[in-house]
C-alpha cells in the first residue's frame, strides 16, 4: 500500500512526470466495449462516457468523470488489484489466492469504491 499512497501523491517526481502518468495518450476502449459496459453497469448510454489508456506501467481509466488508475495481476490461483483514485485519494491493494479472487476482488471494491463502470471493467 505504501507503493500506491507514493504513486497517489508523486513521490519522487516532478510535476511534468506526475502528470504525464495520469494523461490518456490513446484511447484504447471502442465505443462497443464502453456500450456493452455500460449496460453491464446498468447506466444510461446518454449518461456513460469513459476512455481507457496504459500510462507508465499503470492503466488510466477516465470513467463518468473519475480518472482510476490501476494495475492488475493473474496467475493461476492468483488474482491481485492496486488501484486508486487521485482525486478522491484513495484506493486499495487487494490480493487473493484462489481460483475465485477476480470474484472476491469485485466484492471488495463494490464495498470500498461503489462506482458502478469501474466494477465492471474487473
Amino acid at each position: 500500500m505504501r507503493l500506491i499512497v507514493a504513486v497517489m501523491h508523486g513521490n519522487g517526481l516532478n510535476a511534468d512526470l506526475a502528470n504525464e502518468r495520469l494523461r490518456i495518450t490513446r484511447n484504447l476502449a471502442t465505443r462497443e466495449q464502453l456500450d456493452k459496459l455500460c449496460t453491464q453497469a446498468n447506466v444510461s448510454a446518454a449518461h456513460c462516457n469513459g476512455s481507457a489508456s496504459l500510462a507508465l506501467g499503470w492503466q488510466v481509466l477516465q470513467l463518468d468523470g473519475r480518472t482510476i488508475v490501476d494495475h492488475t495481476g493473474t496467475d493461476p490461483g492468483v488474482h491481485t488489484l492496486a488501484f486508486f483514485d487521485p482525486e478522491r485519494q484513495v484506493g486499495a491493494v487487494i490480493f487473493t489466492n484462489g481460483e475465485k479472487g477476480d470474484e472476491v476482488i469485485r466484492k471488495v471494491v463494490g464495498v470500498l469504491y461503489p462506482a458502478p463502470l469501474f466494477l465492471q471493467t474487473l
